[in-house]
């Protein structure tokens, strides 16, 4: 036996015949006694127990097995073997635990002195309590007694030799056999049956059985490849791109009765072609479903499938899920407990008692084919790939629902030439857009860059030399802005915020420098300084009319000038250029005016004469309109206005000088304040150049800078030219150009990411990030959903039918056929019952109609499972 295990206990002072009378003729629970002593050690529980021969005694024929352990050590011992013998029953679905009754002592040959013992008879048990603290009891499992299979092949193999199969009959003993036993071993010498060495322990077959199983079966290409060969190399059954639709046209050849995905589809299919195959995936991959499903395919073909695993868990679960389906009757449960003959013989006889189930309306399967067939040609129209864009309608719509989703906005722009990007142009503009977003995130939008409007990269050494370029406009530009501040002090206007106003304030300080004397008191004139266009005309009108006069004068005598022309010009204008002129009375009464005034010869040409004749007449219209307007030339001069008569010389310089400066002023009554408000002591002039020098020293500093680094004044101030940028502006970005000289690196990458975006066809999302309209965590978002709707576009230009599909309608399809594959799975579970109660006997006919009766109640469980029909 070897060293002693903790995993047996050894029954001392009993007799075989008596436990067997008690526990498998009577079957009468026992229970154990502790000895009255201290526990032997080890040494002394290593020896076998040998009884004193001799009749039976009243401690032999009671219900208590007497041991040689102490109370305590006897329960821990009980307890350990409870346990043991549970595990094995719950994990493994099989309970080894046996009684051993009677040994035989044998030795590997005739020289060894190593003693060694087989037990004989082993009687199934098992443990039981009524409560943790209960006292064990011991009773006879249902279970067929079984011989020392491992030591008879053994004796065959190694002595040529064999144990006496058990007596068939109820009534034998144990030591009958014992006796049988002993005339086939009384050959050998010192080989001796102890009869009453008796030992509670672990005894398992499972290995010699798989051994014996193999050994006597005929050897196949499956065992032969298994054990010795091995397999050759082949490609795995699960293709993804396998459309099961088209291979299962008919949904009544799927025969699943549980759910199941596209790969574990394929592996019933194998399983039902008959091919030999290993499945593996981790837990919760749904192999104890597949296993179910192919039962049930099985069962279905009339098959009989036997599903065997090395734990019981694995057995329940697939059971489990069989008897949820309504398949319960297909399955006789041949391990554990219910490996018991009356077990087994109440399922045969439940099986043969069933009722005819319904059969199955075939016409359920054409529907169920029908909303299938529909919802796969629109599912083909929703995924079939787009040659030019390698995109389907399906993800464009799923893109823009989880986009949607996740509360993004909708663009409010479009992109035409999306809708024709393949995936490796979306895939660059998705890096340029997710670049410049990065950039924008951490540098700020690009229109509020400070550097912005920057297109040259500058070395280390060039950005050190702009530096003291920014530093030196800087400090002009303080200087510049006092200056004009001055200025504007001095004429009392408002601030001028630019170079332009700027430069005006100069040109109206030269002009100050450059008053007339006489227009500080033209403007005391309220006519002046409310109307000084109007004295201006006037006054412009008296001049143009005096140089007229003179140079008439030059032509005609004075008299001339007082006189009305208008009948001689239409009287010469009629008859001037006819043959027969002479013969008018009217023409000649007018060449005879005209004599009259001239100077020289009159005019010889009629356009001369006309020339002449409007000359006079104009010099008339302009007099009365200078009389008409006598008030407002008396109002602006008083007495210096004499009409036509009135001398301009000082007059007219000192009115346009005014005209020109109120262009700067803003009006006559602001100029008039300027003169009268003017400070004393300065001196316009100087003010004028000094403010020249300054504006002309910024301009030079300042295009030494921008041009260094090809400033672009639309993109730096949204303007276009300097001269139009607010002075507070250039100042507060000289300042931030200053503070942030290494900024300048920072907006290059961001200016060449951003044109990189451009280039790409992207410029409105390039505007909205550089305004901030887009936020740099939507950029991608918003390019996805751009792309989504023109790829939409796209695709239901090229498939119009996508453009009117509903989506209720679909909606409707879907619940309809998730409806019709929860029944197709009932109509499979129908199917199999109906093919299960076809092949179940008749009444009492056939092996399962005996067994069911109880006759030949001592067939082993396992034939019977070899005589009953499909199930597993």
């Amino acid at each position: 036996m070897g060293k002693v295990r903790r995993k047996q206990l050894a029954i001392v002072d009993e007799r075989s015949d008596e436990i067997f009378k008690i526990l498998y003729h009577k079957g009468q629970k026992m229970v154990f006694e502790a000895s009255s002593g201290p526990s032997p050690d080890l040494a002394d529980e290593e020896r076998v127990f040998v009884p004193d021969p001799g009749l039976p005694s009243a401690q032999h024929t009671d219900h208590k097995l007497q041991t040689q352990l102490a109370p305590e050590a006897l329960q821990k011992r009980l307890l350990r073997l409870y346990r043991d013998s549970s595990a094995s029953v719950d994990e493994q679905g099989v309970s080894v635990l046996f009684m051993a009754l009677g040994f035989l002592r044998w030795y590997d040959s005739d020289a060894s002195d190593i003693a060694r013992y087989a037990p004989l008879v082993l009687l199934p048990v098992d443990l039981e309590r009524d409560s943790a603290r209960g006292r064990f009891r011991l009773i006879l499992r249902d279970q067929d007694l079984e011989p020392n299979l491992s030591f008879n092949a053994l004796l065959h193999n190694d002595f040529d030799m064999a144990l006496p199969p058990l007596p068939e009959s109820e009534a034998w003993r144990p030591s009958e056999y014992f006796a049988t036993v002993h005339d086939v071993i009384s050959q050998r010498s010192r080989w001796q049956v102890e009869p009453d060495t008796i030992l509670l322990s672990f005894f398992s077959f499972a290995k010699f059985l798989m051994w014996r199983d193999l050994d006597g079966a005929d050897t196949t290409d499956l065992v032969e490849k298994l054990l010795v060969s091995g397999f050759e190399s082949s490609r795995g059954l699960i293709t993804g791109d396998e459309n099961l639709d088209s291979r299962f046209q008919n949904p009544r050849d799927l025969g699943h009765i549980l759910d199941a995905d596209a790969s574990q589809t394929q592996i019933i299919a194998a399983a039902s072609e008959g091919l030999s195959l290993v499945v593996q995936g981790p837990p919760g991959t749904g192999k104890s479903q597949t296993i179910a499903n192919i039962i049930g395919v099985a069962a279905r073909a009339g098959r009989k499938v036997l599903f065997v695993a090395e734990k019981r868990a694995a057995l329940d679960v697939v059971h489990s899920r069989l008897e949820k389906c309504g398949l319960g009757s297909l399955c006789l449960e041949l391990h554990s407990r219910k490996a018991s003959r009356k077990h087994v013989y109440a399922e045969l006889k439940r099986t043969l008692e069933l009722g005819e189930p319904e059969h199955v309306n075939q016409a359920e399967y054409d529907r169920i084919r029908s909303v299938r067939n529909r919802l796969n040609e629109i599912s083909d129209r929703l995924h079939r790939v787009d040659a030019q864009t390698g995109e389907t309608a399906f993800n464009a719509i799923g893109r823009i629902a989880r986009l949607t989703a996740e509360n993004h906005a909708r663009p409010d722009f479009k992109i035409e030439a999306a809708e024709g990007w393949d995936a490796e142009q979306m895939d660059n503009r998705k890096r340029a857009v997710r670049r410049l977003s990065d950039l924008t995130r951490v540098a700020g939008p690009e229109h509020e860059h400070p550097w912005r409007g920057v297109g040259k990269r500058l070395s280390p050494m060039k950005r050190g030399r702009l530096e003291e370029q920014v530093e030196e406009a800087k400090a002009q530009l303080t200087v510049l802005q006092r200056a004009l501040e001055a200025a504007q002090a001095a004429l009392g206007t408002v601030a001028a915020d630019s170079l332009h106003a700027a430069g005006q304030v100069q040109r109206q300080l030269e002009g100050m420098a450059q008053m007339p004397e006489l227009a500080a008191d033209l403007l005391r004139s309220e006519v002046v300084t409310a109307q000084p266009d109007a004295v201006l005309a006037i006054c412009e009108r008296v001049q143009a009319l005096q140089n007229a006069r003179a140079e008439l004068q030059r032509q005609v005598s004075p008299s001339a000038l007082t006189m009305d022309w208008q009948e001689a010009r239409l009287a010469i204008g009629a008859k001037g250029r006819s043959f027969f002129r002479f013969m008018s009375g009217r023409y000649r009464n007018a060449m005879a005016n005209l004599k009259g005034v001239a100077r020289d010869n009159v005019p010889r040409t009629y356009k001369e004469r006309l020339a002449l004749l409007d000359r006079l007449i104009h010099y008339h219209t302009e007099l009365d309109a200078i009389v008409r307007r006598r008030d407002l030339g008396q109002q602006a001069l008083g007495g210096q206005w004499a009409d036509e008569e009135t001398d301009l010389t000082a007059v007219l310089p000192a009115m346009r000088w005014i005209a020109a400066q109120i262009v700067f002023a803003g009006s006559g009554a602001a100029l008039g304040r300027q003169l009268d408000g003017w400070p004393r002591g300065s001196d316009p002039a100087v003010m004028a150049a000094d403010l020249l020098s300054l504006l002309d020293q910024f301009s030079m500093m300042w295009g030494g800078a921008a041009g260094q680094i090809g400033l672009d004044y639309k993109a730096a101030f949204d303007c276009d030219a300097i001269v139009d940028v607010p002075l507070r502006a250039i100042a507060a970005r000289l300042h931030d150009w200053l503070t942030n000289m290494e900024g300048l690196v920072e907006w290059n990458r961001l200016y060449d990411a951003a044109r990189t975006v451009s280039e790409l066809g992207l410029d409105p999302i390039r505007m909205r990030l550089a305004t901030g309209m887009l936020a740099p965590e939507q950029a991608i978002g918003t390019l996805i959903y751009v792309r989504a709707e023109a790829v939409w576009t796209r695709l239901t230009r090229l498939m119009p039918d996508l453009a009117s599909m509903d989506g209720r309608d679909r909606s409707q399809l879907v619940e309809e056929f998730r409806q019709l594959d929860q029944r197709l799975l009932l109509l499979a579970v129908q199917e199999v019952v109906c093919s299960h109660y076809k092949s179940v006997p008749d009444g009492t006919r056939g092996v399962m109609g005996t067994r069911a009766r109880g006759g030949e109640q001592k067939d082993p469980s396992h034939a019977l499972a070899k005589a009953s029909g499909p199930g597993c």
